[in-house]
């Protein structure tokens, strides 16, 4: 049960994060086309700061506590696909930083880049998300560290008919009552 509502938690934080990590590069695309100093301007610093302050500051922060405490739930230190995602989400933080670096350059004015480096910028994260996804789902086999065998941590079996998991001690066998003739 705890797995799970890390898990839930871990997605929650996820989602929200993402979000403001396609969105954030947007606004500085409609930002960078607009003059320094006008009311416009000072709609997007403030848009662009309640964003990163509120929203992914804190959804970043719960990604990487919930993400670590699955690891440990699940024990995947050691799986391959996990080291690779781990590498991912450090590079989704990486560039996370980096929007707020832009974020302060655009709140003293000082941006000096075109909207179209942005809209460059707005699709990194995107091609990091899928990557992330895929391997958190499929759990590959050629992303398994030597010696780790099977994907799933040991507290953790395959239900035989499906891809359902099963706590432990549970066997996935159901009981059918004889039926009278």
């Amino acid at each position: 049960m705890v797995y799970e509502v890390l898990k839930a938690l871990h997605i929650v934080a996820v989602i929200s994060w993402m979000a403001g990590l396609l969105y954030l590069p947007r606004l500085f695309v409609y930002h960078a086309d607009t003059p320094a100093g006008t009311p416009q301007s000072e709609t997007f610093k403030l848009m662009e700061r309640r964003l990163l302050r509120g929203i992914m500051n804190p959804a970043m922060i719960g990604v990487w506590i919930f993400g670590l405490a699955l690891a440990w739930q699940g024990e995947w230190w050691h799986a391959g696909w996990w080291q690779m995602k781990f590498s991912l989400v450090a590079g989704l933080t990486f560039v996370h930083h980096l929007y707020g670096r832009w974020r302060k350059e655009f709140e003293a004015d000082r941006n000096t880049r075109p909207a179209r480096y942005y809209r460059w910028w707005n699709e990194v994260p995107t091609v990091l998300m899928i990557a992330i996804v895929f391997l958190a789902v499929l759990k590959p086999s050629f992303a398994q560290a030597e010696g780790s065998g099977d994907p799933l941590p040991p507290t953790v079996e395959r239900h035989a008919s499906d891809d359902r998991l099963l706590a432990p001690g549970e066997t996935g066998l159901v009981r059918i009552a004889p039926v009278p003739l």
